[in-house]
């Protein structure tokens, strides 16, 4: 037995001591102690604590055999006496799921504390793989300290792989009070927000808020650094430090604005700034403008500084500006390279001993250092001034009119501090005795000029060199002086009077009266009175060519004798001795041999000799021939007019031709295109390689490729199309379009709307193929609406072939007057709720309206239930046949003739005799008197000679009807008995779907 000794004892604080006593609870935890210490005896346990519970060399183990894991509790401080726990709270361990396997925790054995208050963890280190781990009490920094940044500092950090931030598309806050301070947003490169209320928008790229409240940036690398209230709309590389509700608007890159209140910068004002002030604003688009400060200023134009002041408004490039103002004088600058200072004097002013210049530079190009070698006049105030001078400025320059030269008159109005200045005459020093440099006022012309009084030539020079001469020539007695201008080598020679040379060098006139050459080189007016030449260089206006005219350009000749001819310019431009009162406009070798015609311009163009009254618009190489009259090309390639034509006309295109004698007659353009000789009237209005052949008359040809009208047609017309030809001596005939169709000679008044190799053959007449391919028309008065492969034979007829695609079912039709639609089915259609008819006329030979009195027989459909296919008899029948239906297939009905169902029959006659019957040896017999009756009766007689006579009484007609009427009734009855059994029958049928018998 183990020896035990327990020494405590049990003291109530409510009662005195009066002896010891053990209590009941302390019993049961001695026994326990006693029952956990029995097994062995060696060693010796001790207890000298009070209340405490003992487990000595045991292990305790929460079993469980019920699959409810144990809890090993912890309850809270607790005073009540009786039930328990009742409303007293614990803590407790227990084990969770199932282990895989034992675990085995050896406890901390220090707490690894310095002082009081310390905070410290529980770590588990493993010790045995899965099954067994070493617990000790770390401190928060020893667990965070490679993995988290520490209130109090972390050391040994990499800057390379230890940073604060997010590894996912996430914004960091810094905050304090728990209110965002510091914001930075993920993007290519990070948004930074300081601040509170302040956004950047989404999309931006490394822009920052510094700080201030409400700010809001949007765009690339931009920067608000403090303030409130202040924004970037979408401008990139932008910065806007401080002040209240200033804005940097979209697009005004690299924008700088440096507080102050409501100032803006508006959109694409890219790299302006605003530093401070109040309601300032730099003007849409307005780039690499400053305002330096103050109040309601605005900048407008481009490389501007404003200085400040108020209401200054600069809306001119690169100007310089500053409004000394109140509120009342706003001002407005438009004007670009501009310095303004408004309200405000201007001082030069200096305390250095120097006085301070007012220069102002000569014109001067060259770029880097300035001045460099360029000049200026100043201003300046030399010492020794008495008092101050004010000068007022001239309130005139006292001009009527420009280059005036006025001299600046100063005239004293304070004595020795104020004078008056003003822009005086120079005739005012030196009065009226010469011609002045500035020009004279108040002379006689009459008497005063400038000039000589003898039979000299008066010469004006510059530089010293002849610039212009007047020399002393006489017409007839009156002077008409020519005046040369220009160099010296210009010329007018004695056998000229009254002509002019303006200047240039060169320049001649020969023995001709009252000419001109207004200036160039190398022109010549050669014995052409009253003709004049603007300038250019070496145009000739030949002799007797007089009021010709020749206004510049190159090598240009008016030939002699073309009076009154003009070229307005161009080169090598001619108009030759029979060009009189014609003119070319400009372009290069263009030429005229006819009278009152024109060249507008263009290159190698020409009209041949005779050709008057015609015109060439303009182009390359366009031509007529000789004789053209009336005749225009308007421009285009290498077009030609034939010889001998009147008012024919090629408006463009290229290399279209007209032959010789074709009257009236117009190619409207395209290329290639030919009319041929004797064509009157016609017309090709373009495509390519269309023609028209000679002895055509009012023939037309609207467009398309390789149309062809042959020669002797008259009022033939193509469309267009490709390949079409209508052949010679046709008239009156159209092919609307298509390719190759064709309309043969000789035809009259015949059409081919369309469609692909349609021939309307030799000699037809008023025929016509609407459309389709392949068909033929060789006939008169004949029609093909289309399809493909028919050809009509015959006159007056009309047709139409389908289910021909390949061209393997071709059908000639000879017959005359014929309708015919070749494999396709006829459809008499409506939609007007009317029924078509299908009408056969009587024999009628009245002309006019139509039909008349003449009556018809008709096939008509009614209202049907489906559609009915009727197949006609194959064979024709005999004489008294009846049509009947022979079988019925779906809708289609088989007709077929068949013989009178009932025994012999009577037939009609022809008029004047008597009908027919037939006796039961099928011998005829007359059949007379058949609605003869007094009696009501039908009397049939046999012919005379004949024994046999039958009469059919009235009486037993209706004895009959009744009957009959009687056994419809009777069917009638049978028919509802029937329909009463059916219902009676239905009523007591077992309902077999319902039954639960099955």
């Amino acid at each position: 037995m183990k020896r035990i000794q327990h020494q405590a004892e049990y003291r109530s604080p409510l009662k005195p001591q009066h002896k010891p006593r053990f209590p009941l609870h302390k019993m049961l935890r001695l026994l326990l102690l006693l029952t956990m210490l029995t097994g062995t005896n060696e060693g010796v346990a001790q207890i000298s604590l009070t209340d405490v519970t003992i487990f000595g060399n045991d292990d305790l183990w929460l079993t469980n055999d019920d699959g409810v894991p144990s809890q090993l509790r912890f309850f809270e401080a607790y005073s009540g006496i009786g039930a328990f726990p009742t409303t007293v709270n614990y803590t407790a361990f227990v084990q969770g799921n199932t282990l895989n396997n034992n675990i085995l925790y050896n406890l901390p054995t220090t707490l690894n504390t310095t002082a009081l208050n310390e905070q410290r963890f529980l770590r588990a280190t493993t010790t045995a793989l899965n099954t067994e781990a070493s617990l000790d009490w770390v401190a928060l920094g020893t667990i965070l300290g490679n993995d988290c940044w520490l209130l109090t500092g972390n050391s040994g950090t990499n800057p390379a792989t230890n940073f604060l931030g997010t590894t996912d598309n996430q914004a960091l806050e810094f905050r304090v009070n728990n209110s965002t301070a510091v914001r930075i947003e993920p993007a290519a490169a990070a948004n930074v927000i300081i601040g509170t209320g302040s956004a950047i928008s989404a999309g931006s790229i490394g822009s920052n808020i510094n700080g201030g409240a409400a700010n809001q940036v949007e765009g690339y690398y931009s920067m608000i650094g403090s303030g409130e209230e202040n924004i970037i709309d979408n401008s990139n590389y932008s910065i806007l430090l401080g002040g209240k509700a200033n804005m940097i608007e979209s697009n005004a890159h690299h924008a700088f604005l440096v507080g102050g209140f409501e100032n803006i910068i508006s959109q694409d004002a890219d790299h302006s700034s605003i530093l401070g002030g109040e309601s300032n604003v730099i003007a849409p688009a307005a780039t690499y403008s400053t305002i330096l400060n103050g109040i309601d200023n605005e900048v407008g134009g481009n490389f501007t500084v404003h200085l400040g002041g108020q209401g200054l408004h600069l809306t001119g490039d690169r100007s310089l500006g500053f409004l000394a103002n109140s509120t009342s004088y706003y001002m407005t600058v438009n004007a670009s390279n501009t310095v303004v200072f408004g309200n405000a004097d201007l001082w030069l002013a200096n305390n250095d001993s120097s006085p301070r210049q007012l220069r102002f530079y000569e014109p001067h190009g060259t770029l880097g250092t300035f001045p460099g070698t360029a000049n200026y006049s100043a201003f300046v105030q030399l010492n020794g001034l008495a008092n101050d001078i004010t000068y007022a400025l001239p309130t005139t320059l006292n001009t009527t009119s420009v280059s005036e030269e006025r001299f600046l008159r100063a005239t004293t109005t304070t004595l020795n501090t104020d004078a008056q200045l003003e822009w005086v005459t120079v005739s005012g020093m030196v009065g009226g005795s010469c011609w002045l440099l500035q020009g004279n006022s108040g002379t006689d012309p009459a008497n005063d000029f400038l000039g000589t009084t003898d039979n000299k030539t008066l010469v004006l020079r510059v530089n010293n060199n002849n610039a212009l001469r007047i020399v002393p020539v006489t017409d007839a007695g009156i002077p008409a002086p020519n005046l040369i201008g220009g160099a010296t080598s210009n010329d007018a020679d004695q056998g000229a009077f009254g002509s002019s040379i303006g200047g240039g060098r060169n320049n001649a006139i020969h023995r001709s009266h009252y000419a001109f050459i207004g200036s160039g080189y190398d022109n010549v007016v050669d014995s052409a009175h009253y003709a004049a030449i603007g300038g250019g260089r070496a145009n000739m206006i030949d002799s007797a060519a007089t009021h010709a005219n020749i206004g510049g350009g190159l090598n240009n000749t008016i030939n002699a004798g073309a009076v009154q001819a003009v070229i307005s310019g161009g080169n090598n431009n001619t108009i030759n001795a029979n060009g009189t009162r014609s003119a070319i406009g400009g372009g290069n070798t263009n030429s005229i041999n006819g009278t009152y015609t024109a060249i507008a311009g263009g290159l190698l163009n020409s009209l041949d000799q005779g050709s008057d009254y015609s015109f060439i618009g303009g182009g390359v190489g366009n031509s007529t021939g000789t004789n053209a009259d009336y005749a225009i090309i308007s421009g285009g390639y290498y077009n030609s007019l034939g010889n001998n034509l009147e008012f024919s006309t090629i408006i463009g295109g290229r290399l279209n031709s007209m032959g010789d004698s074709s009257n009236q007659t117009t190619i409207g353009g395209g290329g290639a295109n030919a009319v041929g000789a004797n064509v009157f009237g016609s017309v090709i209005a373009g495509g390519g390689g269309n023609s028209i052949a000679s002895t055509g008359y009012a023939a037309t040809i609207s467009g398309g490729i390789l149309n062809a009208i042959d020669s002797g047609t008259q009022y033939a017309n193509i469309a267009g199309g490709v390949g079409n030809t209508i052949e010679e001596n046709t008239s009156v005939s159209s092919i609307g379009g298509g390719t190759s169709n064709r309309i043969e000679a000789d035809v009259t008044a015949s059409v081919i709307t369309g469609g692909y190799y349609n021939v309307i053959k030799t000699d037809a007449r008023y025929s016509t193929i609407a459309g389709g391919a392949v068909n033929y028309v060789d006939s008169d008065n004949s029609t093909v609406l289309g399809g493909r492969g028919l050809t009509l034979q015959g006159d007056f007829s009309l047709g139409f072939q389908a289910n021909n695609a390949t061209g393997s079912k071709n059908m000639t039709v000879a017959a005359s007057s014929t309708v015919v639609f070749g494999n396709s089915d006829l459809w008499l259609a409506n939609n007007d709720n009317a029924p078509s008819q299908l009408r056969f006329y009587e024999a009628y030979n009245t002309s006019g309206a139509f039909p008349n009195t003449a009556h018809f027989s008709s096939f008509e459909a009614q209202d049907q239930d489906a559609d009915i296919e009727y197949i006609l008899p194959a064979a024709a029948g005999a004489v008294g046949d009846l049509l009947s239906i022979t079988a019925i297939s779906g809708t289609r009905v088989t007709l077929a003739w068949a013989a009178p169902c009932c025994g012999n029959s009577i037939h009609p006659a022809n008029d004047g005799e008597d009908s027919r019957g037939l006796t039961n040896n099928d011998t005829p017999h007359h059949v007379v008197n058949f609605l003869h009756s007094s009696e009501g009766n039908l009397l049939m007689e046999a012919s005379p000679g004949e024994s046999s006579e039958i009469k059919v009484l009235r009486e037993k007609i209706e004895s009959l009807e009744s009957t009959i009427e009687q056994y419809q009734k009777l069917e009638e009855r049978l028919e509802l008995l029937e329909k009463l059994l059916k219902k009676e029958e239905t009523r007591t049928s077992p309902d077999l779907s319902s039954s639960t018998d099955f």
